[in-house]
């Protein structure tokens, strides 16, 4: 292309002042490099603003895309610890009802502040399920009558179970985050 740029001049010069002597005459090459520049720098002149623009535009979604991806990433993490932390709060809390309230504040607000991050269609059905889990072991007996030591119970087996639907929406969750993030 560059070559096609270059050659444009002195084609047409040579189209319209064709003399089969070439001069000797220091005049003649002198008006010959001014015809030349005058064409060649404005062609150049254009073609090097619009890569500037394209360059321009190139770094914005570039600088825009990772922004995008280190807050997706942050929000990730963030949302990950928390949902890990369940089992920290069911071993040592001293308030685990409390606690699990908070930790489902934190995924509500997550859901509503970071969800546009992620173009997952499902997300708000993923959090819902989670939000609601969330709130069963917390309001189960074994966590409101404070029955950590009773392991064979009935309300320990309840407990249990809606254990095991927490960790399956918490997978559930995570693995469709991990793959947002990854594409």
């Amino acid at each position: 292309m560059s070559v096609i740029i270059l050659m444009f001049p002195i084609i047409f010069y040579i189209s319209k002042f064709f003399n089969p002597n070439l001069s000797d005459d220091l005049i003649d090459w002198s008006n010959f490099s001014v015809f030349f520049s005058n064409i060649l720098n404005p062609i150049l002149l254009c073609i090097n603003i619009y890569l500037l623009i394209k360059l321009s535009y190139e770094v914005a979604n570039y600088n825009e895309k990772n922004i995008r991806n280190e807050m997706r990433h942050q929000a990730y993490v963030n949302i990950s610890n928390k949902l890990y932390s369940f089992a920290i709060i069911i071993q040592n809390s001293e308030n685990r009802q409390r606690d699990l309230g908070l930790l489902r504040i934190d995924i509500v607000s997550f859901s509503s502040t970071m969800d546009h991050l992620f173009q997952i269609s499902n997300l708000e059905q993923l959090i819902e399920e989670i939000e609601t889990s969330l709130y069963e072991v917390s309001e189960s007996d074994y966590i409101r009558n404070d029955l950590m030591s009773s392991r064979d119970s009935e309300e320990f087996r309840i407990f249990n179970s809606l254990c095991e639907i927490f960790d399956i929406s918490r997978v559930n969750l995570i693995k469709v985050l991990q793959k947002s993030i990854i594409c």
